[in-house]
């Protein structure tokens, strides 16, 4: 069994299970990122990329910021963002170690990098 995680604007990961040799179509691809598909690398190793909607500002996306971390910052992601592993001239869906990595970085993203705004409302 093989993973295909996709990263949601909220910071929630939905992750899809995938038979060993198969590979989802690019129609599936594009519904998930609701678009047409362009790949960003990712900071946590040269082999993962995701792939996210080309036109994300056009068809104004929400910022996804840990999406957005993942790809070390070089450009704002917009959107769901699906990650896969280069394999060669493919990419192809993960190995649980793998997807156990981005889940990781997912997580302590949501734990870390968000800045909490005090609120008005909140007193002793």
């Amino acid at each position: 069994m093989r993973f295909v995680p996709v990263i949601m604007p909220n910071g929630s990961l939905n992750v899809f299970a995938v038979l060993d040799g198969r590979t989802p179509t690019l129609k599936w691809l594009q519904d998930q990122v609701a678009g047409c598909i362009e790949t960003v690398c990712t900071c946590i190793n040269g082999d993962f990329v995701m792939l996210v909607n080309e036109e994300g500002i056009f068809n104004e996306l929400p910022v996804n910021i840990t999406a957005t971390d993942l790809s070390n910052g070089t450009s704002n992601i917009l959107g769901n963002a699906v990650v896969l592993k280069r394999m060669g001239s493919e990419l192809v869906p993960l190995t649980r170690t793998e997807l156990a990595m981005i889940a990781a970085f997912c997580a302590s993203n949501a734990i870390n990098t968000r800045k909490v705004e005090p609120d008005d409302t909140d007193r002793d």
